[in-house]
């Protein structure tokens, strides 16, 4: 007989419960299944699930962090990987606030790759220890709007702006600049230091192509590219650019396009402070100088033709 007590009330049956047929696998004490779980107050020490849904906000306090612990295929957590945002895994750091914030450690590629992100003020807000590889920045923002790349940092500290394709390049303000002996490019001239004084070249004119730009893999011609459009440095470095995919252009460099022993693709200017001069200064002083060897002491200016007597007095 089996007696079922409903509140304060007993009733008796005749009904035996028997074994179900059907194994599950599992005792019944063994299954909690709470459906939707709604707590309005409380504490949970430990809650383990699939998916969490939070509509009004979750809070982070004293030691708390959100974690990312990524495993293998074998479902066994990766060593020295994991990525977090809260307080420092570090708990015994004494200083308030440092080193608290994102951080990301893992192993890829057999080399040790980290970033922070923190705002304690002893240290960067933004911390990169890692590797790229060939030609990837190490920071990159790009225009949602149009695709467009504003700004990226790459291996060697090179920045890339819109310039690199549109040849329009952003405004730069130093108060120095320290840069090598032949390597300042305005336009289409190159100032150098040659055996300590300041020398003015500028790139031959059209249709001449440097010579560079002729060989493998540009190759460049008058019959494939327009060779009498006159161009600047920063022209030619675009243009290089244009005929290398997306990754080897990353990596060209003004001194790939000129480098400093074609010295054939310049046309000497002269010295900076006499380029203005038709020809060689020397030469001009020689012809004043005439057979003497020296300057004459007095000229004589006529303004017209028959303003003068041919012993040249006026």
């Amino acid at each position: 007989m089996t007696i079922i007590i409903v509140g304060n009330e007993q009733q008796k049956t005749s009904i035996i419960p028997t074994e179900s047929t059907d194994a599950h696998g599992h005792e019944a004490e063994d299954v909690v299944d709470v459906g939707k779980l709604d707590i309005s107050s409380g504490e949970i020490d430990t809650l383990d699930c699939t998916t969490l849904k939070i509509t009004g906000g979750a809070e982070l306090t004293l030691d708390a962090a959100l974690g990312f612990k990524p495993v293998d295929a074998n479902n066994q957590p990766i060593v020295n990987a994991l990525y977090t945002f809260g307080r420092n895994p570090d708990y015994g750091e004494q200083v308030a606030g440092l080193l608290d914030g994102i951080t990301m450690n893992r192993i890829l590629e057999n080399e040790d790759q980290e970033l922070y992100m923190q705002l304690h003020p002893s240290v960067p807000n933004i911390d990169i220890y890692g590797t790229r590889e060939a030609n990837v920045p190490w920071m990159r923002i790009t225009d949602s709007s149009d695709n467009r790349l504003v700004f990226a940092i790459h291996d060697d500290g090179t920045l890339e702006t819109p310039g690199w394709s549109s040849g329009i390049l952003p405004d730069a303000y130093h108060e120095s600049l320290a840069i090598q002996p032949s390597s300042l490019y305005i336009g289409k001239c190159k100032i150098s230091e040659y055996n300590h004084q300041l020398h003015v070249q500028h790139l031959k004119v059209p249709p001449y192509i440097p010579i560079r730009l002729t060989q493998s893999p540009y190759s460049f011609t008058t019959s494939n590219i327009n060779a009498n459009i006159t161009r600047s440095v920063n022209d030619w470095v675009k243009l290089a650019r244009s005929v290398l995919s997306i990754t080897a252009g990353k990596a060209i460099r003004i001194n790939d396009v000129f480098p400093t022993a074609n010295t054939v693709d310049w046309d000497d200017s002269g010295l900076a402070y006499t380029h203005g001069l038709t020809s060689d200064a020397q030469v001009q002083i020689d012809a004043l100088s005439g057979s003497t060897g020296r300057i004459p002491d007095i000229f004589y200016i006529g303004k017209r033709s028959d303003s003068y007597t041919a012993d040249g007095t006026i």
